[in-house]
C-alpha cells in the first residue's frame, strides 16, 4: 500500500508538474502570438514603400492639374488682353466721333451753346 501512496504521490507530483509546463507554454504561445500581432500590424519597407508611391502619384496629379490651370489661365490671360485692348481701341474711336458730332453741332448751331444771334439778350 505505501508502493501505491507512493506512486499515487509521484504521479500527482508528475501532473501538477505537467501543468505548471503547460501553463508556462500557454503563456509563452499567448506572448509569441501578441509578439506575432503586433510585428504583423507594422507597416513593412514594402507597405511604406506602397504608402509613399501612393503620395507620389496623388502629389504628381495634383501638380499636373496645377500646371494645368496654369498654362489655361496664362492663356485666357491673352485672350482677356487682346479683347481688353480691343474694347479699349473701340472706346477711343467711338469718343473720337463723339467729338467731332460735337464740334460739328457747335460750329453749325451756334446758339446751344449760349450764343444768341441777337446782339441785345
Amino acid at each position: 500500500m505505501k508502493k501505491i501512496l507512493e506512486l499515487t504521490n509521484q504521479r500527482s507530483k508528475s501532473l501538477e508538474e505537467i501543468l505548471e509546463s503547460l501553463a508556462e507554454v500557454t503563456k509563452n504561445v499567448e506572448a509569441a502570438k501578441e509578439s506575432h500581432t503586433s510585428a504583423a500590424a507594422a507597416d513593412t519597407v514594402v507597405d511604406l514603400a506602397k504608402k509613399w508611391y501612393q503620395v507620389e502619384v496623388q502629389d504628381s496629379m495634383a501638380k499636373s492639374k496645377k500646371i494645368g490651370y496654369a498654362e489655361a489661365c496664362r492663356d485666357i490671360t491673352v485672350i482677356l488682353n487682346q479683347v481688353l485692348s480691343a474694347i479699349t481701341e473701340e472706346h477711343q474711336k467711338l469718343q473720337e466721333i463723339l467729338e467731332e458730332i460735337i464740334d460739328a453741332a457747335e460750329v453749325s448751331n451756334p446758339e446751344e451753346k449760349g450764343k444768341t444771334s441777337d446782339p441785345l439778350s
